[in-house]
């Protein structure tokens, strides 16, 4: 009898279709996939609104805000709506979770989960208006973000970037490292973006990787420029950091 009874709760009902989920406040529907997102903030509808979007890093399982829930929550202003996104397969602080995502055979899976939440962005941008779009990617998140930049040129307007791993570290050589980077897409970021790229620590395994991802936007035109906290900053400071970085780019 125990052994049906948890039968029966793992057997839970699939979710109703994402047309019947999307409503661009909790899921947005992106090519048939639902985004789970957590909507801070409202405007006007065509009243010139700014939108902050944020990807985590980390799927939330309780336990106090992440970095970017406390940014999220700060960014919002008037005129300002600030989204935060969860990656394919990932949970939101509220419990909503964005449907999985299978990649096509022989597809890179960052840029498939890349393309997918920048179907979502172009979703928010046209529901609300926004004229301008500030993207806000930490760690894993950071990688999306930056492949957002140079895959879907003029997509948004200006990012930051968080402890990014965002190039090559040695593994390359030995063929460990088969990840998309946004250093690979960073040739066709567009003119005129605005990137900072955050480094939560010192160390010159997080600077570096940033620091020639940076390198690589120069010739562009891209205004890019590295924050790096001092040893010992905790949460709170990265988040006061990447707050102050988001307002300065709104301007």
């Amino acid at each position: 009898m125990i052994a049906v009874m948890l039968a029966l709760a793992g057997c839970q009902a699939p979710p109703p279709p994402c047309d019947q989920r999307a409503d661009n406040q909790t899921f947005v529907n992106a090519g048939g996939i639902c985004v789970a997102v957590a909507t801070r903030g409202s405007v006007q509808r065509g009243a010139g609104a700014s939108l902050v979007v944020l990807v985590d890093g980390r799927s939330r399982r309780g336990g106090p805000p992440t970095v970017i829930e406390q940014v999220a929550e700060a960014a919002v202003d008037d005129g300002v709506v600030s989204v935060t996104v969860a990656r394919p397969g990932l949970t939101l602080a509220s419990g909503r979770r964005s449907d999985r995502l299978v990649p096509q055979a022989g597809e890179s899976a960052d840029v498939a989960v890349a393309d997918l939440v920048a179907s979502a962005i172009q979703t928010l941008r046209e529901h609300y208006g926004a004229g301008r779009v500030v993207l806000v990617g930490e760690g894993d998140g950071a990688v999306v973000a930056g492949l957002i930049l140079g895959g879907q040129p003029g997509l948004v307007t200006d990012a930051v970037l968080v402890n990014c791993p965002c190039s090559r570290s040695g593994d390359v050589a030995s063929g460990k490292d088969t990840r998309t980077l946004p250093i690979e897409t960073a040739n066709r970021v567009p003119p005129g973006t605005r990137v900072v790229l955050v480094a939560g620590d010192g160390a010159s395994t997080s600077v570096d990787p940033m620091q020639r991802y940076i390198d690589s936007l120069a010739p562009r035109g891209v205004e890019a420029r590295l924050v790096t906290l001092e040893a010992g900053a905790d949460d709170a400071d990265l988040a006061g950091e990447i707050t102050g970085s988001v307002k300065r780019l709104l301007r």
